[in-house]
């Protein structure tokens, strides 16, 4: 890019550095400098713009924290045009892309696997024998949703809680900005880096301070946690997005010891997809917790439908009170007719059976989906991550492709599929050219169909599947 364009006003009440950020994410966002194309350097930009050092760290630091921006070690910065802390939660018109057939999402989920006929019959009956639901509800979350909620931790992960200890928000968003706000402003929060952009978001605008912590596909690094200055861990021991590991026993119960050792400490269990797990050895930490430090966050987007926003949280005793005490205006936001209908289909013990429902679906999808890349010739470039539960797995593609090559050769093809790296926050060293591939939302046909488009996508075929 030609950097005299950047033109910067030093007689204006705005920072330099605020300006050179907006105008380099502008140029990022227009496409006036490619996604991945590297940056003007840090030299170029302080010689042809009269710049200090400071000026142009600081603007390259904002772009880094924003996700318009890479670094990378030795090299210099590079453009990113979506900002990975955004991509998970709404890249742009992500599901909808003109010419896309298949969208391999880990978010989607078919229709087959809602409760359709129950929840509308539920929420129909509640509508109108509930006139009361149009009052205020309690700002913690209708109790019985609450009382649900505690009995059905207890019948499908065998721990429990007492109900006062449930929190209901209107998103796992939501609630964490609010857990933020909690806290003392000195706690530091830890997250996987990758991470799921939709809960560090929140916590990063809440103003809180944050640690990344480098992960891998492989393992939990409790040695690396146990090195830095963080006080609350977030993680999914059952199957972290976006990586989909699983914690052995062993890195489990380092974890615990981790948050024992210091007063304070706490780790949030965001297992989502914990009810459907088709992992056997599946278990919650919450139900190895003796010393009552850890919070567990759950939704029902994934055991029942995405649209529902009725998410939820069980805080330790301490935490509770401190929540109770520094947001005394707090309101959960959501629907008491969609709390109430919730509350009944567990009561009704359909949503137990529903969940052992899922878990078989998924599985033969997942079951599929292998099947199909095993026969293949895709088969020779491809190496699969992490496929023991939820509604997607990891692949490596190494046929001599680059990310994007990849990426936009699908896209041609009619398949959308997502690189994990747009969950990075930050630049970090880890395997080139992974894919995260979702199967939620795909019907057996489907799955066949997305395969044979991907052969034509990535075995260097020039024709297009129509």
């Amino acid at each position: 890019m030609n950097i005299t364009s950047l033109k910067l006003n030093k007689n204006s009440n705005t920072p330099l550095y605020i300006q050179l950020f907006t105008l380099l994410k502008e140029n990022v966002i227009s496409g006036n400098i490619s996604d991945g194309e590297k940056m003007p350097s840090r030299r170029q930009l302080m010689t042809e713009l009269s710049l200090s050092k400071s000026t142009v760290e600081q603007a390259y630091g904002l772009l880094e924290e924003e996700g318009y921006a890479l670094s990378k070690a030795k090299s210099g910065y590079y453009a990113r045009a979506e900002s990975p802390v955004n991509t998970d939660i709404d890249e742009p018109d992500y599901y909808y892309n003109e010419g896309i057939v298949i969208t391999m999402s880990h978010q989607l989920t078919s229709p087959e696997s809602y409760p359709q006929k129950e929840i509308t019959k539920l929420y129909r009956d509640t509508v109108y024998d509930m006139p009361e639901l149009l009052g205020f509800g309690h700002k913690f979350g209708e109790k019985p949703l609450r009382q649900a909620i505690s009995s059905s931790l207890n019948s499908l992960h065998g721990f429990g809680c007492t109900p006062d200890r449930v929190i209901i928000g209107a998103g796992t968003d939501y609630l964490i900005e609010q857990l933020a706000h909690t806290l003392p402003s000195d706690t530091v929060f830890g997250f996987e880096n990758a991470c799921f952009a939709r809960s560090y978001v929140p916590v990063r605008n809440s103003g809180a301070k944050i640690t990344l912590l480098e992960n891998s596909l492989e393992a939990f690094s409790v040695g690396k946690l146990k090195k830095s200055n963080i006080d609350i861990i977030y993680t999914s021991p059952d199957g972290g997005y976006p990586t989909n590991y699983r914690m052995t026993a062993e890195e489990r119960k380092a974890l615990l010891s981790w948050a024992y050792e210091k007063e304070n400490r706490y780790i949030i269990e965001a297992d989502f997809d914990l009810d459907i797990s088709n992992n056997k050895n599946a278990e919650a930490l919450f139900s190895s917790d003796t010393e009552d430090r850890v919070i567990f966050m759950g939704t029902f987007a994934k055991s029942i439908a995405p649209s529902l926003k009725t998410a939820y949280m069980v805080l330790p005793k301490k935490l509770k009170e401190a929540f109770n005490k520094t947001l005394p205006y707090y309101t959960s936001l959501c629907s008491r007719f969609e709390q109430q209908t919730i509350a009944k289909y567990i009561q009704s013990g359909k949503y137990e059976g529903h969940c052992n429902y899922l878990k078989k679906f998924y599985n033969q999808r997942r079951n599929l989906l292998i099947k199909e890349l095993k026969a293949s010739p895709l088969w020779e470039y491809i190496k699969i991550f992490n496929c023991q539960g939820g509604t997607y797995f990891i692949i490596s593609v190494n046929n001599g492709m680059k990310e994007g090559e990849l990426k936009a050769a699908a896209y041609k093809n009619g398949v959308k599929v997502m690189p994990l790296s747009v969950s990075f926050i930050k630049a970090q060293s880890f395997p080139e050219n992974l894919f995260i591939t979702g199967f939620g939302a795909l019907t057996p046909s489907d799955i066949k169909n997305a395969v044979k488009r991907l052969e034509k996508a990535w075995l260097n075929v020039n024709t297009t599947v129509s």
